[in-house]
């Protein structure tokens, strides 16, 4: 004797009909709509259920852990569990950090990307020197 999981009828000896949504021999998988699929991090548990896997979370699974302790500053995208997509000019695991530049900019410019110095007023040359 089968069970249906609490989601289908028993209908005959070890067949079960399932309830809207349910599949399975016993009823126990849903089928998520295809606008809620929990994105391909977990699986669907029930109706816009989703069992989502590690660093992952949300009711689409859609959230990681960037997001939950907000951890990509300066305009960083959070991509997967703490990884972190940087805007051009910063760099590091929370994108906290600011471009290095080689030949430092003279104190008369700011370092906007890796060794690119963006001299201010009336300052020029590689590192704003001139």
């Amino acid at each position: 004797v089968q069970s249906c999981s609490g989601n289908g009828l028993c209908v005959a000896p070890d067949v079960c009909q399932c309830y809207s949504g349910w599949t399975g021999l016993n009823c126990g998988k849903y089928s998520c709509s295809r606008v809620y699929d929990c994105l391909g991090r977990g699986a669907c548990v029930g109706p816009d259920r989703c069992s989502c896997e590690a660093g992952w979370w949300g009711d689409d699974c859609s959230r990681t852990n960037c997001y939950q302790r907000n951890n990509c500053s300066n305009r960083g995208v959070c991509i997967g569990p703490d990884q972190c997509m940087c805007a051009s000019q910063y760099s590091g695991l929370d994108c906290s950090q600011l471009p290095v530049c080689k030949s430092f900019c003279s104190g008369n410019g700011l370092c906007v990307a890796p060794d690119v110095c963006q001299c201010y007023s009336g300052w020029t040359g590689l590192n704003c020197g001139k």
